[in-house]
């Protein structure tokens, strides 16, 4: 059964609130480690193998570009903010 609209808008909606609790908690993580070069250098690493472990496979292009987001979000937040907190 298809899902209506107001239902897919509330699932987008509940999605968008939960990637950025969770962008907010892992740069907070990231800021709190004593080497910040080291959290960077982890993340390009794992990045390698993330969109890897995503069904299905090929990952479609808004799960990629989704995944660069919200990369690219905390590697500027260690990169440009590490002694903010």
């Amino acid at each position: 059964m298809p899902m209506s609209q107001q239902a897919v808008e509330h699932s987008i909606a509940f999605l968008m609130g939960e990637v950025h609790g969770l962008l907010l908690f892992s740069e907070l993580m990231g800021k709190l480690h004593p080497n910040h070069a080291m959290v960077v250098a982890k993340l390009e690493e794992l990045k390698q193998f993330g969109l890897a472990t995503i069904a299905p496979n090929p990952v479609p292009d808004a799960v990629a570009e989704g995944f660069e987001f919200a990369v690219d979000e905390i590697r500027k937040s260690l990169t440009s903010g590490a002694a903010a907190l």
